[in-house]
């Protein structure tokens, strides 16, 4: 593979994967990574990290650039 057909590939996966998800607090352990403050275990729905990844639907994004114009 040359550098293009690399590029192209990363392209195709970042359209694909990455653009428009946005990270929120995770709901079950409300953004701390843990279910309860006293030793408890890491939160199974974030992993641990408190932070959810989340696809916003198409009404955010317009009402998002409705709003700075």
């Amino acid at each position: 593979m040359d550098f293009k057909e690399r590029k192209e590939a990363r392209i195709e996966h970042y359209e694909k994967y990455v653009k428009g998800w946005k990270n929120r607090p995770c709901i079950a352990c409300n953004g701390s990574g843990y279910y309860d403050h006293n030793g408890s275990p890491r939160c199974g729905s974030c992993n641990g990290t408190g932070k959810e990844k989340y696809k916003p639907n198409a009404t955010e994004t317009t009402e998002k650039t409705s709003k700075t114009t």
